[in-house]
């Protein structure tokens, strides 16, 4: 009674070798899984990292903004028109300033930053102030 048992055995006994483990195919199909995984997850990375560097320089650009407007605040109203085309570095963006007299007692003043590196306007401010206390 050894004939069939034993002969179903023997099978399953060589069918477990096989099975045990990956396969190369199901290895090869989690490395392309990986692979694509890693992929999305640099793009990902590339794009955060260069929305941070935009989100950097724009807050440096409205910090040399702040900090020109600030200096002009303290500038009495008969002394405004002669900062029109004053240029100011902060940091490393350059304002520029405009004083235009719209009215009798009414100046505007415009203040632009540009990046000293890529000339590219980076923010813009304007006020109006008015002679009267």
């Amino acid at each position: 009674m050894a004939g069939p048992a034993s002969s179903l055995k023997k099978t399953r006994a060589q069918r477990r070798p096989r099975q045990a483990g990956l396969g190369l195919l199901e290895l090869m199909v989690a490395l392309v899984v990986l692979a694509i995984s890693a992929l999305a997850l640099t793009g990902s990375w590339s794009v955060a990292t260069r929305a941070a560097h935009d989100s950097d320089q724009a807050l440096n650009a409205q910090a040399a903004l702040q900090s020109v407007y600030d200096s002009v605040a303290d500038v009495t109203f008969d002394q405004l028109l002669s900062w029109d085309g004053v240029t100011v570095t902060r940091g490393d963006h350059v304002v520029t300033v405009s004083a235009t007299q719209v009215g009798a007692g009414l100046v505007q003043l415009g203040f632009v930053a540009i990046e000293s590196a890529s000339g590219r306007t980076a923010g813009r401010l304007a006020t109006l102030r008015s002679g009267e206390s």
